[in-house]
């Protein structure tokens, strides 16, 4: 059985004992109208809802019945429209996850804009970037800001879409006083300890593919995830370490910066469920982060 809010509304009016013509006045309609809405939905039950009388209908046992459901039906509708009308003045909550260098550099950036958008609020939450996409995948965010590494690609995630916000190149940072010449950049990278994270990481697999391309095996001395401690051991002369221009700008140093023997990049992303980005809030938030992403690029200073 179906039937539509339209020939709920005119099998009402006409059994309040009303005629056609009465009927027809009250919603508005003509009287062909109501008559075609109530065939159709007369067409679709097994009882009659009503018999004629004269010039009025009068509504039997079982379209009195049927009358008192269709009451609730129209009721229960009306108040569905009036929580969609309450929910589209009511803030939407995006559940952003986070990570250090891109999300330092980035999020506030992206809060700001946001800060000015009454229907939306973000709350974030910080997230291991190797555990962001299976995040998002679980339903533990709504919207992801992480990094991926052509070098050490992340298995696609069933559902979970990936957007590119920025290319960045992986930069070694040199123990004071070394030489960045690019002519010896390789036995350099093959002579110095390194400070690098595990291999088992995204970012240590990256960089230890990168490193194969150019014959060089890393002897890491020391193995740390933590950008800030890496930087800080590498101006501590302890080694070189690879950083991107947005890990230096979180946490600025004086080494030498210089590419890697090969070119490598890792990309700024945000990740999604599909279902996801179709709700105009999280979409508002990615686009905000995208704005935020190009407004604070830039180069890091003494990269020759």
């Amino acid at each position: 059985m179906q039937w539509s809010p339209q020939q709920l509304e005119a099998f009402l009016a006409v059994s309040g004992e009303a005629t056609m013509a009465e009927a027809a006045d009250r919603l508005g309609l003509s009287l062909a109208a109501v008559s075609q809405r109530i065939a159709a939905l007369q067409a679709g039950l097994p009882e009659p809802l009503l018999v004629r009388d004269g010039r009025r209908l009068v509504t039997t046992d079982a379209g009195r019945t049927f009358a008192r459901y269709a009451e609730r039906i129209l009721a229960t509708a009306r108040e569905a429209e009036q929580a969609l009308a309450a929910d589209a003045t009511r803030r939407a909550t995006v559940t952003l996850g986070v990570f250090g260098s891109a999300a330092a550099t980035i999020v506030p950036a992206a809060m700001h804009e946001l800060a000015g958008h009454a229907a939306i609020a973000v709350e974030t939450r910080e997230i291991g970037v190797d555990e962001l996409g299976a995040a998002v995948a679980a339903g533990r965010v709504d919207l992801g800001l992480g990094v991926g590494y052509a070098d050490a690609p992340e298995p696609p995630l069933r559902g979970v879409d990936t957007e590119v916000l920025q290319t960045e190149e992986l930069l070694l940072a040199l123990p004071p006083g070394s030489d960045p010449d690019p002519a010896g950049r390789a036995a350099l990278a093959d002579r110095l300890d390194w400070i690098l994270g595990p291999a088992s990481s995204y970012f240590g697999r990256a960089v230890r593919v990168a490193c194969g391309r150019a014959g060089i095996t890393p002897r890491v001395r020391h193995e740390v995830t933590d950008t800030a401690v890496a930087i800080a051991l590498a101006e501590a002369g302890a080694g070189i370490t690879p950083v991107t221009a947005r890990m230096v700008r979180l946490r600025p140093t004086s080494s030498p910066l210089v590419p890697l023997p090969v070119p490598a990049y890792r990309q700024v992303v945000i990740r999604a469920r599909r279902a996801q980005l179709s709700r105009p809030s999280v979409r508002a938030v990615a686009d905000a982060l995208t704005r935020a992403t190009i407004g604070t690029a830039g180069g890091a200073a003494g990269v020759p």
